[in-house]
Parts: C-alpha cells; sequence; structure tokens
C-alpha cells in the first residue's frame, strides 16, 4: 500500500508544534463523538448527583441518632388465665338434632346449648332429671309425702334409661306402701296416741298423789287430836278405832299410786322404745329410697352429660366452627367455648440465663403467639409484674400481665386455649440506632 507523505508530513507538523503550520489542520480534526462530550453542557445529575448523595449520607446518619430500636430479651411463654374459658364438647358422635344458641349469645351455667340424636326423648330426659333433683331436695327436709306425689305419672320415652327407671319405680312404690300410705306410718300413729294417752295418765296419777299427799296430812292431824281425846276419855275406844282404821287407809293410798306411776312410766319406756324401732325401720327404707333415687339421677346425669350439650360455666358463646341443625359431629370433637364474663389472662414466662439481669418489673413485653403469626395477626402487649428470685430447673420464672385481655395490636382477638404456647419478647432499653450500630460494632471488636 503506499504511503501518504503529504499526511506524514502534516502529522510531524502537528507533533513539532510549529504554529506557522496548524492552519493546514482540518477544523474536525477530532472525532464527532469527543466533540460531542467536549462540547456539551453537564445536566442537573451530572452537576448536583454527588452531593445529593451525600446529603441523603447524612440524613440516614442523622435518622439513626432519632430512630429507636429496642434493646430485647427473648424468652418462652405459656397463657393462662383465671377463670378461662370453657370447651364445648360433643361427648357422642350423631347428629345435632337441636341448637339453642348462636355465637356471641351469652348463656348460664347448665344452660342446653343443643342436642345429640337418641333413642330417648330429650325433653322427658329433662323432666325427669329435674323431679329427680325436686325430690333429693325434699328426702333432706324430710317431706316424704311430697316426694311421693312427684312420680305418680309414668314416663315412657326414657331410651335406653327406662329399665333404670322402672327399676326405680318399684322401689318408689315400695317407698310408698310403706310410708307414706302404709303399715309404718300407721303404726307410728297408733303408738304416738298411746304414748300420749300414758302421759295424761301420769299427769292424772301425779296430781291424785299430791291430793293424797294433802290428805294424809290433813288426817294425821285429825288422828292426833282423836288421840288426845281418847286419851282424856273424851273420845270412845270405837271411835277412836274408825280414826285410826281412816288414817291407814289414807297411808296405804301413797304406795299404790307410786306403783300406778311407775307402771305407767315402764309402759312409756316401752311405747317410745317401739317408735324408735319404727322410726330406724322407717330410716332404713328412706336410705333405700335414697339410694334408688340417686342411682337413676347418677344414670341420668351421665346420659345428658353424652347426648345435651350444656354451658360449662356463665359467659358469652364463640364457636369454632359454623353448627347448624342436623349437622352430623364427631365424638370429643371440641365445637366452641364459653368465655366467662370475668376472666383474667396472663402470661407465665421463662427465663434463661442469658441477658436475665437485664429484665425488671415494669418493663413492656410483646407476645408472638406461635398459633397466631405477629406479622398477619400482631402481637399481645402486656408487662412483667414480677421475676422470682428462685431459680427452678427451667430456670426464673416470671408473670406478665394484659392490660387489653388476648386482643392484639392489629384489634385481632386471639381465641384462649390452656396452655398456648407464645413467644415473649422483653423490651428492657429504647436504644438508639445509631448506639444499636456502636455497640455492635464494639462487639465484633472485642471478640
Amino acid at each position: 500500500m503506499p504511503i501518504d507523505i503529504n499526511n506524514k508530513e502534516q502529522d510531524f507538523l502537528i507533533l513539532s508544534g510549529d504554529s506557522s503550520n496548524r492552519s493546514i489542520l482540518p477544523e474536525d480534526y477530532r472525532s464527532q463523538e469527543v466533540n460531542d462530550i467536549i462540547s456539551e453542557r453537564p445536566g442537573f445529575w451530572g452537576t448536583w448527583s454527588l452531593p445529593i448523595f451525600l446529603v441523603i449520607l447524612l440524613l440516614i446518619v442523622a435518622g439513626t441518632w432519632f430512630i429507636r430500636y429496642p434493646d430485647t430479651i427473648m424468652a418462652t411463654a405459656t397463657l393462662t388465665a383465671t377463670n378461662g374459658p370453657r370447651e364445648i364438647i360433643s361427648r357422642r358422635e350423631g347428629k345435632l338434632t337441636n341448637l339453642f344458641v348462636q355465637t356471641g349469645d351469652i348463656v348460664s351455667q347448665g344452660q342446653p346449648i343443643g342436642w345429640i340424636e337418641s333413642t330417648a326423648g330429650h325433653a322427658e330426659i329433662l323432666k325427669l332429671s329435674a323431679f329427680l333433683n325436686t325430690a333429693i331436695d325434699l328426702l333432706n327436709e324430710n317431706k316424704t309425702e311430697s316426694v311421693s306425689s312427684l312420680f305418680a305419672h309414668s314416663l315412657n320415652d326414657l331410651g335406653e334409661l327406662q329399665p333404670a327407671y322402672q327399676q326405680f319405680i318399684t322401689a318408689w312404690q315400695q317407698f310408698n306402701d310403706y310410708l307414706v300410705n302404709g303399715f309404718y306410718y300407721k303404726k307410728k300413729n297408733i303408738l304416738e296416741q298411746d304414748l300420749a294417752f300414758l302421759k295424761q295418765n301420769e299427769q292424772a296419777l301425779t296430781e291424785q298423789l299430791s291430793l293424797t299427799k294433802k290428805s294424809l296430812a290433813l288426817g294425821a292431824q285429825d288422828y292426833e287430836a282423836n288421840k288426845t281425846l281418847y286419851a282424856k276419855k273424851v273420845l270412845s275406844a270405837k271411835d277412836y278405832r274408825a280414826a285410826q282404821n281412816t288414817y291407814i287407809d289414807k297411808q296405804l293410798s301413797i304406795p299404790q299410786l307410786n306403783q300406778a306411776l311407775a307402771a305407767n312410766e315402764n309402759q312409756q319406756v316401752d311405747k317410745q322404745g317401739e317408735i324408735d324401732q319404727l322410726e330406724h325401720t322407717i330410716s332404713q327404707q328412706k336410705e333405700i329410697f335414697a339410694q334408688a333415687l340417686h342411682t337413676l339421677k347418677s344414670q341420668v346425669t351421665g346420659w345428658i352429660s353424652q347426648y345435651i350439650m350444656t354451658a360449662p360455666v356463665s359467659g358469652r358463646v364463640m364457636f369454632l366452627i359454623p353448627l347448624q341443625k342436623n349437622q352430623f359431629l364427631q365424638a370429643n370433637q371440641v365445637l366452641g367455648y364459653v368465655n366467662p364474663a370475668d376472666s383474667k389472662y396472663y402470661a407465665r414466662v421463662n427465663f434463661t440465663q442469658e441477658n436475665f439481669g437485664k429484665a425488671d418489673t415494669g418493663q413492656e413485653v410483646q407476645l408472638r403467639v406461635n398459633a397466631y403469626p405477629y406479622e398477619q395477626f400482631g402481637y399481645i402487649s402486656g408487662k412483667l409484674n414480677y421475676i422470682s428470685s428462685v431459680a427452678t430447673d427451667s430456670g426464673f420464672l416470671g408473670n406478665v400481665v394484659l392490660p387489653h385481655g388476648l386482643t392484639t395490636v392489629y384489634n385481632h382477638p386471639i381465641q384462649f386455649r390452656n396452655g398456648l404456647k407464645v413467644q415473649a419478647v422483653i423490651i428492657t432499653k429504647q436504644m438508639r440506632l445509631l448506639q444499636r450500630f456502636y455497640y455492635n460494632m464494639m462487639k465484633k471488636v472485642n471478640r
């Protein structure tokens, strides 16, 4: 390829710096790209990007002073309660034939919530249960006649309890025959009448004895007067003997009356003994009937616990699942809870040895329930109000009170379950973010 001598000379002149020959250079000797860069004026970001970055960096550093990042201790805890919610459980497998309450309803303890299907009539079982409760109260008050009238009408829709009810009715009939309208009470009435007659006879004999003693005292005075007259020959021997016989007869009546009183007393003792023996027999009959009564009551109570769901405590009903009539239920299925109005919740915290010295009463606590992710449901706020001074096998124990109950900071209610595990975050100190960076850096340097 031929060499361009003119171009070589031009390059030499440029490198030698000969200004006299510079006029021969073309005006656009530099490339178009270089000319564009040199001639273009810098824009806003080109001029101010570095200062803006420095300002933002300074703001971030300043923000670490104003932003607070708490120093915390992590611990495990368990939710507990005084008079906490009680479970509503279906004890039997079967169809829900009746549902009497809905979520949010207020119920009292023992109030029926629902019926599970059975061969027996639920209403008739409840009627029998009410009769049995009344009979037990009347027996305790010794109102036997009233007990008898409770079971005058038969119940025939008791299902599997019908045989037990028939056995009870047999015992009730025997109790009724012997006690209310039968032999024992009639005999007792006769004995009590005999005893009352003997007491009246005793009173009459006592009065007669008292009068006889007064008459004997007057007869003694008359006898002494006649004796004096006889000694003075004023009274004849015949009249004196007659006065003496009269006085002796009065003396003889005293032992006779005492003997009659003793016999009367013995008769009263015998009658009272018969009454006591009869009352013992009556008591035995009552005990036999009471045992039959309590046996049937126990069987009815067991049936009710299986086929009738009742409120375990007074409070507000909260169902875990939607319930409706004719819904099939599994055995021992937890259907919901009854929340008492006076429930008080708290958390029992287990501290380990690590960083335990930072914990103190009055510090704020965040309780994060394992079953409810706190990112979605929030945490329960509390306050540490007690720390044990003696360690246990699991560490130191603490107690956290919950001013807002089981409602999270996201206003989401947490349903209490006994033994619910939570993670406790104890805020020991509100530190500045810059301080925390410094402490972490110093900790790494010291290592």
